[in-house]
């Protein structure tokens, strides 16, 4: 959930600071609350179902960023923004989208992990985990010395 309304977050800043009378009508306060400032884990709601929504709410809010830059009256300067290009594959890989809505994907749904983002900022950097500590970035072999 985390990197999903971050995605979204950076894929807004460019809009917001270069095209801000086209982005305006496109969103409401809500969108200022989800994504005025960073979103953090610590932020989000204990129960799932209200998780799932929040989620979901995201994810229809990108696509409607992402149609929004895809119309007719979009700056075409718009789709070569590179946080646009992440969100798309991030939205292709975290959301469903057909005739009944948007869904959240989850589990077996997903990409596997070698594969997936993990971070709108570094296409390069993946989730690791090692002793229970997990982390976003690189694992780097290092040779011992004996």
């Amino acid at each position: 959930m985390e990197f999903v309304g971050e995605t979204l977050r950076a894929a807004l800043e460019a809009p917001a600071a270069a095209a801000p009378g086209w982005l305006a009508p496109l969103i409401d306060s809500g969108w200022v609350e989800r994504y005025g400032a960073r979103v953090d884990n610590y932020r989000f709601p204990k129960e799932k179902n209200v998780r799932r929504e929040w989620a979901e709410q995201v994810g229809r809010d990108g696509f409607a960023l992402l149609d929004a830059i895809d119309g007719p009256t979009a700056p075409a300067w718009l789709r070569e923004i590179p946080a646009v290009g992440i969100l798309r594959r991030a939205w292709a890989e975290q959301y469903h989208q057909d005739a009944e809505g948007v869904r959240w994907r989850e589990g077996k749904d997903l990409p596997p992990a070698r594969g997936r983002l993990s971070s709108p900022y570094d296409i390069d950097a993946h989730y690791g985990i090692k002793r229970g500590a997990g982390w976003c970035g690189y694992r780097v072999q290092t040779p011992t010395t004996q």
